[in-house]
């Protein structure tokens, strides 16, 4: 996967794409809907301390990995639709990070003709995944 993101260029990245999506996310539906969480209230509670052995956070890494990626969805966009659209058609080892990366950047930017089948493939489906949870979630405004 697109592993080599530096945090300068994450932080460019996910500027844009807030600059991007932002006026999208701005408009509101046609019926008020309640609204969107604090950063607050997405924060995790705190750790409990030996409520989960190492076999229990083995098993759960991919429930966590899903929340973990809904949750930095949220706190960017604040959009309930949206994000849990992504939740559902991103491929589970993708990141929030590697999704803003892909979808902030062009196909040139990610030197796409020069990567592996497998990451052209995780590209196409992140791109995928995005134009149809923007359809989804933002349908019918």
């Amino acid at each position: 996967m697109i592993h080599s993101v530096r945090l300068a260029s994450v932080a460019l990245v996910v500027t844009q794409a807030l600059a991007t999506l932002g006026p999208v996310v701005a408009q509101s539906p046609s019926t008020p809907a309640a609204p969107p969480p604090t950063l607050r209230q997405l924060d995790p509670p705190p750790p409990r301390q030996g409520d989960q052995t190492r076999r229990e956070e083995i098993r759960n890494a991919p429930a966590k990995a899903d929340a973990d990626r809904r949750a930095q969805c949220l706190r960017a966009f604040g959009h309930a639709a949206f994000c849990g659209c992504l939740g559902d058609q991103l491929p589970p080892d993708v990141s929030f990070l590697t999704y803003i990366q892909v979808v902030a950047s062009t196909r040139q930017d990610l030197g796409y003709a020069r990567l592996g089948k497998e990451d052209q493939k995780a590209v196409d489906l992140i791109t995928a995944a995005r134009d149809g949870c923007v359809a989804k979630a933002f349908a019918g405004q």
